[in-house]
């Protein structure tokens, strides 16, 4: 049976894109790439931080990265293509254990402070890279992108982290741990064994709807302001989570997260849900 679970809330946070004019100048290119790991038996990564396009990428048998990618430039004027093909350019790098694909460009300009994207109107043009990877399916991946596109996995067996501002995100035959985040955009995740290490799953608006195999034991703890949280699990109530976080004046002092919490089977890793406009799902697959 269904249950539902009541939860406090979040901040919200406020994002937009500029969509670009029906007229303007469009130049697609695709190109393929084969890479390898300089060491093939190692813990292998790979990180695609993109800025705007999707991801897509499958675990496969293989110790090979096989990338597809499309680049598409839209511009007000000749020049402004040229002077995008000059801007905006894709960085590959080649580690033993690490590859990395980095989308480089003015709109980095914002250093810590993450994209500095001024506008369609204002840099006239955008160039959006669309990727799709084949990599080994017990490799690690770290994937971004902020417009654009979506990210979509399979079949990953290593760790996994992945963020997405104005996209949804989808990862289907996990294995491993880690975090989600997106702002616009729902997020699905299934796992074909059951994560052993502590998750977080993060959107302001869009669903979180996690699919886990039917013997999980783990402990949920869960955030949200208009939304609802719902499992197929039984679960129990956890007391509220509070965390030390320094000395004051000879005693502990501990924050508080105001966050409710769940406890399906014995318990286990810790799972973080937050969401703002959206309802949660802790289902069995």
């Amino acid at each position: 049976m269904t249950q539902y679970i009541f939860v406090l809330f979040m901040i919200p946070v406020i994002v937009s894109s500029t969509p670009v004019l029906a007229a303007d100048i469009v130049v697609n290119e695709d190109f393929s790439k084969v890479l390898r790991f300089e060491n093939p038996r190692g813990e292998r990564l790979v990180i695609v931080d993109n800025v705007f396009g999707s991801i897509d990428v499958k675990g496969y048998d293989g110790d090979e990265i096989q990338v597809r990618i499309r680049k598409s430039i839209t511009a007000r004027s000749d020049e402004k293509v040229k002077e995008a093909q000059e801007e905006v350019i894709l960085d590959i790098f080649e580690g033993a254990e690490l590859i990395e694909f980095y989308v480089d460009g003015p709109f980095r300009r914002g250093g810590d402070r993450g994209i500095d994207w001024r506008g369609y109107r204002r840099e006239g043009y955008k160039v959006v890279y669309d990727f799709t990877l084949e990599i080994p399916k017990d490799c690690q991946i770290d994937l971004k992108t902020v417009d654009e596109g979506d990210i979509n996995v399979h079949s990953i067996r290593g760790d996994f982290q992945a963020s997405n501002v104005n996209g949804a995100i989808s990862m289907k035959g996990l294995r491993g741990s880690g975090e989600i985040s997106a702002i616009n955009g729902k997020v699905l995740i299934a796992f074909d064994s059951n994560p052993k290490n502590k998750c977080k799953f993060e959107t302001i608006n869009g669903d979180v709807r996690l699919y886990f195999q039917s013997d999980l034991s783990a402990d949920f703890y869960m955030k949200t302001m208009n939304g609802e949280v719902f499992t197929d699990f039984e679960v129990v109530s956890l007391p509220g989570r509070s965390e030390m976080s320094e000395k004051k004046n000879g005693k502990s002092a501990y924050k508080v997260t105001h966050m409710s919490g769940v406890r399906a089977g014995t318990g286990g890793p810790e799972c973080e849900l937050h969401t703002l406009n959206g309802d949660m799902f802790i289902l069995s697959q």
